[in-house]
């Protein structure tokens, strides 16, 4: 049995191993080209279709899974895994603000509508006109100088 320390190695060692396994869908291909060139259960698995048990199928030719081809494999997964990769969309940066000040905007309408609907008395009526005025004023001049 192992020390201590050896054994928890060991199981941290079987935690990834297994890991592994499930990510890669038990694929022995994986460990061996990961033998030769770095590559990430994510990364494989954008790639697994071009890995056959005779090598990598890459630029028209298979690109056989042994030392020598170290380099070759390399440059294959690598170029492989450019090509698998899913394009990122174009980002919007302006989406997630809009969507987040609407939101806002209803929130803060809403709790204005909740305070229209309380029996408020003369000094909160008044705060309420004041809170209101001072929005419709903001929102005025956004809309002005937004005007197209």
């Amino acid at each position: 049995m192992c020390g201590c320390a050896q054994q928890e190695e060991c199981v941290r060692l079987r935690n990834r191993c297994d890991h592994e396994i499930v990510n890669t869908n038990g694929s022995p291909n994986f460990s061996k080209l990961n033998s030769f060139t770095r590559i990430k259960p994510a990364e494989y698995r954008l790639i697994a279709t071009a890995v056959t048990e005779e090598g990598v199928c890459y630029d028209g030719q298979v690109i056989p899974m042994d030392a020598e081809n170290a380099p070759k494999l390399a440059e294959a997964v690598e170029a492989l895994c450019r090509e698998s990769a899913p394009e990122a969309a174009p980002a919007d940066p302006a989406g997630p603000s809009f969507a987040k000040a609407e939101k806002l905007l209803e929130s803060a309408v809403a709790e204005f509508r909740r305070l229209q609907a309380m029996n408020l008395d003369e000094e909160g009526r008044l705060k309420l006109l004041i809170a209101v005025e001072s929005g419709r004023d903001h929102l005025e001049q956004i809309r002005v100088t937004a005007e197209l």
